[in-house]
């Protein structure tokens, strides 16, 4: 019986073959400081309009040492996915749009369909698509190559139904890149059986909490970034 490959995430578990992105690191924690003895009611956004310069970034400068002679033939590579939040909106384009993350994300999916001659092959699933994963797995059809699941979406009957593979034994994924995540790499695994990987594929979704500052003010709270950091 074939094995399906399933890569997870904390926030997003995905299955993940082939995975040319990095993501720069952000600033936030010092921007973040800088603000906090903003008079309130004024703009804080004073973030530089110049782009980043990701020459200077070692995130970037590393080869991934996958081999350059790689050719699948053209086959089609099958990309079953959620169809709600942030699946529908930051996985796939169809055609570039002049919108960056819509065009990133479009010219992301050709440079890895021309390197590695391939078709990529979106297939819309529905609110829960591990049904599907195991009857596809379970009846040996391979029909789909990556997943996009939610960590809600039956993680358990995957992992423990003999659905997924060990990631450690996966030819070319190499886990000293920094686009692994190593920490939870490490955490996840079970000795020394990953069958769950965390890597920078995944767009987090972001969420924002606010706080009145003047209110926080009138009430004397005190620091609230500080209090957050402390974890009171």
């Amino acid at each position: 019986m074939k094995k399906f490959i399933s890569l997870f995430f904390m926030l997003i578990f995905i299955i993940s073959i082939i995975l040319i992105t990095s993501c720069s690191d952000g600033n936030s924690q010092s921007n973040e400081n800088s603000n906090n003895d903003l008079p309130i009611g004024e703009n804080n956004a004073q973030a530089s309009d110049a782009p980043e310069d990701t020459t200077q970034n070692p995130r970037f400068a590393v080869k991934e040492d996958i081999p350059e002679d790689l050719d699948f033939g053209g086959i089609n590579f099958n990309i079953i996915y959620l169809t709600w939040g942030m699946f529908n909106d930051y996985y796939f384009a169809e055609e570039e749009i002049g919108e960056h993350m819509n065009d990133a994300i479009y010219r992301r999916t050709k440079n890895v369909e021309e390197r590695f001659n391939i078709t990529i092959n979106p297939i819309p699933g529905n609110d829960s698509i591990h049904p599907a994963i195991l009857r596809s797995v379970r009846a040996g059809s391979d029909d789909y190559q990556l997943a996009l699941n939610h960590c809600v979406g039956g993680i358990i009957d995957l992992t423990t139904g003999g659905i997924v593979q060990d990631w450690n034994k996966i030819p070319i994924v190499d886990f000293s890149k920094p686009w692994w995540n190593q920490n939870m790499n490490q955490t996840l695994a079970i000795d020394d059986i990953l069958l769950t990987a965390v890597s920078d594929f995944i767009i987090f979704d972001p969420n924002v909490i606010y706080f009145n500052k003047r209110m926080a003010q009138d009430l004397d709270l005190g620091d609230v970034y500080q209090i957050v950091r402390d974890g009171k």
